[in-house]
């Protein structure tokens, strides 16, 4: 009898309109979670994956910060 694997549990999104980010809640076959960050730039889909929710809030908050003042992934050193 083969195991059912456990579906995400929760999808949480950041911001709003084309400055939201998504993130997923995956469980590991080890029975750890990954926390995978998904959000749209420069006509791509982007992704990081985390081990901490908290820390996956937090950049996903920057990260639309950053979308929403209009800098792209190379320009904040400039």
């Amino acid at each position: 009898m083969t195991r059912k694997r456990k579906r995400r549990s929760s999808v949480v999104e950041i911001g709003n309109g084309p400055t939201r980010a998504k993130i997923y809640t995956i469980s590991r076959k080890d029975g750890y979670e990954q926390f995978t960050l998904a959000w749209k730039e420069g006509g791509r889909r982007r992704t990081r994956t985390f081990a901490c929710m908290d820390e996956a809030k937090m950049i996903a908050q920057q990260t639309t910060v950053r979308l929403q003042n209009g800098w792209a992934l190379g320009d904040e050193g400039s």
